[in-house]
């Protein structure tokens, strides 16, 4: 009887051990990615100017993400839902695992920049000989003698410092940690498959780049031709324009060098809860509609130009205008709740009539009356309402980003 109890325990806490890891032969994502953030609360960079980095696939999972009113500047759009919110994710690939940031923590010794350098290095290395090295040769911003209190920390904590300039595997497997910093140099292409077989077979990568810087210094190439992206391909991430700024929540009352809070925690769950995308951290327009159009803050990219009750006579017209702006790249308007037999009549730039329009829905009778139209510029918009007979109607324009 004892020992079947005894055999049946082990073997249940067996499987519950197992089921606890992933095929990266990690514990569970609740697990493997506290630790970076462990006795964390406030983290921040003076004059980095760090901007959004975005993830492109949901391996990912994000470290550090700005608040609710931690804002991107220097883009033409800053709502526009295409930029993240992050500087620092963070996944597991193959054996290894891979940190990418646009925010570098080791250059100064404020709040708890050096607790979280710390749990970096841990959590990356996952080797014996506590080898970490920097990339150099690829016009790397971060070096050994540009890390701050980094190098210093490191040798704290028993690593020896290199540095490689030939990013080949027979290089990269004797080292635990590769560090690449905001480079700017092309990599060449097998230096880029060498790495990612170093993070396959256990190694840590730490990427660090800077998106605006790029694209201010060679505004002949895109964010595509970024070395840092092309070194992130295999890991599916990139670096985009623009830099962050916080009103409230700064260092030294700076707007331009934000103080993070907002973290990866498995306490405080990151939670979106109406479905639009938007965490609830800096979600400040909850229960928008689940798979609508929302900017970063979670606001809905929608705006509504008109919504208005009208009635027309038989045989007149109801005038209506509105400007839309370039930022809006098409919207819609539409007649309902129709009384009687009235028509809807569309055209940019100036008032319609039976032979000039830009849509004419018509439906007749009391049926509602649609168009869906593309906006390209600042433009005046005319939607007039004629009365085949008098009646009463709705009619809403809603313009979308």
């Amino acid at each position: 009887m004892y020992p079947f109890i005894i055999n049946f325990l082990v073997l249940f806490f067996s499987v519950s051990l197992l089921n606890a890891r992933d095929i990266n032969n990690n514990l569970i994502d609740s697990d493997i990615y506290s630790p970076l953030v462990e006795n964390i609360k406030n983290v921040g960079s003076i004059e980095i100017y760090e901007g959004p980095i975005k993830a492109l696939d949901l391996s990912w999972k994000s470290i550090i993400i700005g608040d609710y009113d931690t804002k991107i500047t220097a883009v033409d759009d800053p709502d526009d839902p295409k930029y993240s919110n992050t500087v620092m994710i963070a996944k597991c690939y193959g054996k290894g695992r891979v940190i990418a940031t646009s925010i570098f923590l080791g250059a100064d010794d404020i709040y708890d920049n050096k607790i979280i350098m710390k749990n970096i290095s841990n959590w990356l290395n996952q080797g014996h000989s506590k080898r970490i090295a920097f990339s150099t040769g690829h016009g790397e911003w971060l070096q050994t003698e540009s890390s701050g209190f980094y190098t210093s920390l490191l040798k704290e904590m028993g690593y020896s410092i290199e540095q490689i300039d030939n990013l080949v595997y027979d290089n990269l497997k004797e080292i635990d940690i590769l560090i690449v910093g905001n480079a700017w140099k092309n990599f060449k292409d097998q230096e880029i498959l060498d790495v990612e077989s170093f993070v396959k077979n256990g190694g840590g990568l730490y990427l660090d780049g800077l998106g605006w810087s790029w694209i201010v210094y060679h505004q002949d190439l895109t964010i595509n031709d970024y070395p840092m992206t092309k070194i992130s391909q295999p890991y599916q991430c990139t670096w985009q324009n623009g830099w962050f700024i916080d009103p409230t929540d700064n260092i030294n009352n700076i707007d331009a060098d934000p103080l993070y809070h907002t973290f990866y925690n498995n306490n405080i769950i990151i939670k979106d809860s109406d479905n639009d995308g938007v965490i609830d951290q800096w979600d400040i327009c909850p229960k928008t509609p689940e798979n609508s159009c929302v900017n970063n803050k979670g606001c809905s990219c929608e705006i509504s130009l008109i919504d208005e009750n009208g009635t027309v006579e038989k045989g007149k017209w109801k005038t209506y205008y509105a400007n839309v702006a370039s930022t809006y790249s098409n919207f819609f308007v539409k007649i309902q709740n129709l009384t009687n037999d009235v028509d809807l009549y569309v055209k940019q730039g100036d008032k319609p009539d039976f032979d000039h329009y830009d849509c004419r829905p018509y439906k007749g009778g009391k049926r509602d009356e649609k168009c869906n139209l593309s906006n390209s510029g600042d433009n005046l918009w005319y939607f007039c309402i004629y009365g085949y007979k008098a009646g009463e109607f709705s009619i809403s324009v809603i313009a979308k980003r």
